[in-house]
């Protein structure tokens, strides 16, 4: 499995990177393919900073920002090995992580978000979700969906894949968000069902 894994990774990359040259303003078009709802005052959103040729979800986190979330970005935890999640504003200073990431510095409020954006190298029909290989993002869902989070898969249509391996580590996504189109997940959880 980890080698059709690491092909899929490849095949992704060379994909991606055709789309960002095709269309690298297309997180603009994100915004008409995200669910429609009025967020609650309370909600707190974690986007990304985008790396390489990753989509830039970041129109995407200034609407949401706009309509009245708070922001917030992962930041690796080099002690636990996962994602801790920071305040952020829109304009905000970062510092540049060892994994060459953008992220907020450590002395800003730590919370837990609501929602979650979640880059990816590839994605199937059914929200499951293939990313770099270390697992941060699989070992944060899986602690997040105990809070009830929401998870976003945000990529370009042409990192779709007709199946995705799936492990037992492997957490699915409730929805995948692509310029062009939406997809849900088979069997969301629960809190995902009141934003459609």
């Amino acid at each position: 499995m980890q080698i059709e894994k690491s092909q899929i990774r490849e095949a992704a990359k060379i994909r991606r990177a055709a789309a960002f040259a095709r269309d690298s303003s297309a997180g603009e078009k994100l915004l008409n393919m995200f669910p429609k709802k009025t967020l609650n005052p309370c909600t707190i959103v974690a986007g990304y900073m985008p790396i390489g040729t990753e989509i830039d979800p970041k129109p995407l986190m200034r609407e949401l920002e706009d309509q009245g979330a708070r922001l917030c970005l992962p930041r690796v935890n080099n002690v636990s090995h996962g994602l801790d999640f920071y305040e952020y504003e829109i304009g905000d200073e970062l510092e540049t992580s060892d994994f060459g990431v953008r992220e907020p510095f450590a002395t800003r409020k730590q919370v837990t978000p609501n929602w979650l954006l979640v880059p990816l190298l590839a994605f199937d029909k059914n929200c499951n979700r293939l990313g770099y290989g270390k697992g941060f993002y699989d070992a944060a869902l899986a602690n997040l969906k105990k809070d009830g989070v929401i998870s976003f898969g945000i990529a370009y249509t042409a990192q779709e894949f007709g199946g995705i391996p799936i492990e037992q580590h492997d957490e699915p996504l409730d929805f995948i968000v692509t310029e062009i189109t939406r997809y849900q997940a088979l069997k969301p959880t629960g809190n995902s069902l009141e934003i459609l």
